[in-house]
């Protein structure tokens, strides 16, 4: 576990030079995340021991972080255990954060994370995409993580989501519609980056 912390350290400091108290904040997340992981199942145990240098890493690529500097609203759709959403709250302080989680004890976790990293502008909201209603601004950028999309779905997404609002997916690399672009992440997994005019097509996506 040291190893793979110290190797992960060296990547994000390599990545956001100067962002010593982020990474303090990452690690102490991390740390919160690996001990309710034995009670709640929040991450697998093959993955355990690769979280940090796997999971972290990936979902804190700097083209994602890039593509979500100018965000106004984000949504991370299906948050989970965190990934991405605590981590995209860490990076991106000033920018508010919806973590959007159906099941009640992850939400539960997602709200202690929120009060113990300090993670003031993140909103924990316990509802499935399908029934959540539009509330004030809409969302401009939307991410998600091992989540396959459905019509109803896609439909829900757009009636909150900006006209501008770009969707940043965890996926394969193709076939992928016109319109949508992605780079590597590494391990055969690629960010995709759909634009609204595209979401049609998600129910298919690889």
């Amino acid at each position: 576990m040291t190893d793979e912390r110290e190797a992960f350290s060296a990547w994000f400091l390599a990545g956001y030079p100067g962002q010593e108290a982020r990474l303090g904040t990452t690690l102490q997340f991390h740390k919160i995340l690996e001990e309710a992981s034995h009670r709640m199942s929040l991450v697998s145990r093959g993955d355990r021991n690769k979280l940090l240098t796997a999971h972290f890493q990936e979902c804190l690529d700097p083209e994602l972080i890039s593509q979500l500097q100018s965000a106004h609203r984000i949504l991370d759709v299906g948050t989970g255990g965190g990934l991405p959403g605590v981590l995209l709250a860490i990076m991106l302080p000033e920018t508010p954060v919806t973590w959007l989680e159906p099941r009640e004890r992850r939400t539960a976790f997602l709200e202690r994370c929120r009060l113990q990293l300090g993670l003031r502008q993140a909103t924990v909201s316990q509802a499935r995409i399908e029934t959540l209603a539009p509330q004030g601004e809409l969302f401009d950028a939307i991410t998600a993580r091992a989540l396959r999309w459905t019509p109803i779905m896609v439909k829900n997404m757009e009636a909150i989501a900006a006209e501008s609002a770009t969707l940043l997916r965890f996926g394969a690399e193709g076939p992928l519609p016109a319109g949508v672009t992605h780079s590597p992440l590494g391990a055969g997994r690629f960010l995709q980056k759909w634009p609204r005019n595209t979401w049609a097509a998600l129910p298919k996506a690889p």
